[in-house]
């Protein structure tokens, strides 16, 4: 049912933005808190394609007004750390 998914994913993301720094990352429990260079502390939200591990990660930047700040960031090497 397409309604159903569409309801699940505006769930999702008004979870996401209520919950400050979000980011999809694999290898750990959803919810683990970490340390993110630039950011500060972000929690595990989302899973990325299982091609990825765990050094490849996604941050949630907002809605679709915030597609030109996420381009802008673009694609960088950030150092991070598991605080939870």
């Amino acid at each position: 049912d397409g309604i159903r998914d569409i309801s699940v994913w505006l769930e999702f993301r008004r979870v996401l933005f209520r919950s400050g720094c979000a980011v999809a990352m694999n290898g750990v429990k959803l919810g683990t808190k970490i340390d993110l260079e630039g950011f500060g502390e972000c929690t595990v939200k989302d899973r990325k394609n299982s091609r990825y591990d765990s050094t490849w990660i996604d941050v949630y930047f907002g809605g679709e007004d915030k597609v030109k700040d996420a381009l802008k960031f673009g694609k960088k090497t950030l150092e991070y750390s598991i605080i939870e």
